[in-house]
């Protein structure tokens, strides 16, 4: 087990800290001992029970330590795990490879993500909050865990019916085989029963084409065509907001990453908002510039 944690001394030094001004959290920070002597508890526990159940099958004992640095929001951890000489124990609180602690830490990365925030900025912000800063790759690696639901929503069921459906495409500059390439967002959205909007489903390409719309829409049957700004400018309003700040996007994938985010964001900001000019993340009612063909 871990070396014995004494709180008596760990409360005199915090109190101390505190009238000297020292922070909460930050690889200094007064919470960070306490944390890993909870976190070491805890993976010296999960040892006891795994030898407990293996050695039913076969010999096996504890072979040492290894140790990590894990950024949590307490600050950056040095922490210890047990290891055992057949290799079968997997830690399961602070799995193998992981470095970043606690999912409220990558939610506020995903939600400064979300709000256009470059990497550098994010970094920044963790440094001056946590005492510690992310690596572009760790962001990265955050951020890409948002990829199977962005894949989830993009084939989840719609509804059977929508009263109407706005298409349109946006532009933007992404990094392609070493070079920076136009291409074009393309956004569904769709007008509920209900009176609510909807973006129905994103799609990147190199141009926008009437092709391309004929590889997304429903049987030529029930195909109808509406023209409008309102609607379309107002949402594109919103997504500029978020990418203005953005260069070049280093990949089709990082730009969908962004706007599924950003969609997501207003989706949850518009819950039980009316159509209309009420409603800013995807205004724009029906007015006298629309054309049925």
């Amino acid at each position: 087990m871990t070396d014995h944690f004494d709180f008596d001394a760990f409360k005199q030094a915090a109190i101390k800290g505190l009238y000297e001004g020292k922070p909460l959290r930050g690889e200094q920070g007064l919470f960070a001992p306490l944390l890993k002597h909870f976190l070491e508890s805890a993976l010296e526990g999960e040892m006891d029970n795994h030898l407990q159940e293996t050695r039913q099958i076969e010999e096996n004992r504890r072979n040492g330590k290894t140790s990590k640095t894990v950024k949590s929001s307490a600050g950056l951890l040095e922490l210890t795990t047990p290891r055992d000489p057949t290799g079968t124990y997997q830690p399961q609180l602070v799995p193998k490879r992981q470095v970043v602690l606690t999912p409220q830490l990558e939610q506020k990365v995903l939600s400064l993500y979300g709000m256009g925030n470059s990497y550098s900025d994010i970094s920044q912000h963790l440094s001056e909050m946590y005492g510690y800063s992310l690596s572009e790759s760790e962001l990265t690696a955050i951020t890409d865990k948002v990829i199977p639901a962005m894949r989830e929503w993009q084939n989840r069921a719609l509804e059977s019916l929508y009263v109407l459906v706005w298409l349109d495409g946006i532009y933007y500059k992404v990094r392609h085989e070493g070079r920076v390439v136009t291409r074009v967002l393309y956004s569904v959205i769709g007008l509920t029963l209900s009176g609510k909007k909807q973006v129905l489903g994103i799609y990147t390409a190199e141009s926008e084409s009437a092709k391309f719309w004929l590889g997304v829409l429903f049987p030529a049957t029930v195909r109808k065509v509406m023209y409008t700004t309102n609607t379309v400018e107002g949402y594109h309003r919103q997504l500029r907001k978020v990418t203005k700040t953005k260069g070049a996007f280093c990949s089709d994938l990082a730009l969908q990453k962004l706007i599924y985010l950003t969609i997501q964001n207003l989706e949850s900001n518009r819950a039980g908002a009316p159509v209309g000019k009420d409603n800013p993340q995807l205004e724009g009612g029906a007015g006298p510039d629309q054309h049925y063909l």
